[in-house]
């Protein structure tokens, strides 16, 4: 604990927060704590969290806010339910991406797009080995960061649909019903 007799420069401003650190968790563990807590009752939510950058919080978000994904017809749908995929300007047969366009639940979004943040780091250390992984690092070879984890993020999302939808797990392999509905 820092004292006020040392750190008089601390006085006043800064002196409280560095008592409140050790005093008590912070209000997100305890979230947390409650997410894992609330999946654990829930199958959907313990099938989500295997897939990888979907963690207890995630899981419990998709499973509630999407009480039946088979209204979707596929997995890009749902993906565009949530805002995922890219925008469209095609003429003349010609077709042309835009960014993603951010229709949707923007907090199921930000959520997806987190955790594929998280995942992609893993992925880029190559401590994963799963056709998801490799797919992430050859994007990475030509695209940048934050790009290629929104991509991850859409398609964890249409992973995430399979995985409702057919009331399956998770395989991570290439044999596997979510990978293929994924890619």
């Amino acid at each position: 604990m820092i004292s006020a007799v040392n750190c008089r420069p601390l006085n006043g401003f800064l002196l409280p927060c560095f008592t409140f650190i050790p005093t008590q968790p912070p209000p997100v563990v305890a979230q947390a704590e409650q997410a894992s807590k609330l999946q654990q009752n829930h199958p959907v939510s313990l099938r989500l969290a295997t897939i990888p950058g979907i963690g207890p919080i995630v899981a419990s978000c998709l499973s509630a806010s999407v009480p039946d994904a088979s209204l979707f017809q596929g997995g890009r749908e749902f993906a565009a339910y949530l805002g995922l995929v890219p925008r469209q300007h095609s003429t003349g047969g010609k077709a042309r991406l835009g960014s993603i366009s951010k229709m949707g639940n923007r907090h199921l979004r930000k959520l997806l797009v987190v955790g594929a943040h998280a995942a992609l780091y893993s992925m880029k250390s190559g401590k994963t080995r799963t056709a998801l992984a490799d797919w992430a690092r050859s994007l990475l070879t030509k695209k940048p960061f934050k790009v290629v984890a929104v991509a991850l993020a859409n398609k964890i999302a249409r992973i995430a649909w399979a995985v409702m939808a057919r009331s399956t797990a998770y395989e991570p392999g290439n044999t596997g019903a979510a990978a293929r509905a994924a890619s």
